[in-house]
């Protein structure tokens, strides 16, 4: 009995720990491929937090074309694995751009959170 206590015990940690909703920490990912973004459009809430993670093999930024809130802009990187990470406070209507890629692009609505 006292096994199972125990391995019931580290799943609840382990679950709480790699929930991204613990503590109101929300969070989504969003691959950054060779040149083009996935999702190309995605919905989320304000207060979240967006991780662009590249997956392609060239070289790409994530950059704020339009949108409230302040200029934002990542590094210029080719590595696979590479991590940006933004929250986006504001709700409104953003458009994200790669600056080496004219034509890679993509839409972003941030909902007020309820």
């Amino acid at each position: 009995m006292r096994r199972v206590i125990t391995i019931a015990a580290t799943l609840a940690v382990v679950l709480v720990v790699s929930n991204p909703f613990a503590a109101g920490r929300a969070k989504k990912v969003v691959e950054v491929d060779d040149d083009f973004y996935n999702p190309a459009s995605l919905t989320i809430k304000e207060d979240t937090t967006v991780d662009f993670t590249w997956v392609g093999e060239g070289e790409h930024n994530v950059f704020k074309n339009s949108g409230p809130g302040r200029y934002f802009e990542s590094d210029n990187s080719e590595e696979t694995g590479f991590v940006f990470s933004h929250k986006f406070k504001k709700p409104g209507n953003y458009t994200l751009g790669c600056i080496l890629h004219e034509d890679m692009d993509m839409s972003l609505k941030v909902k007020k959170r309820r």
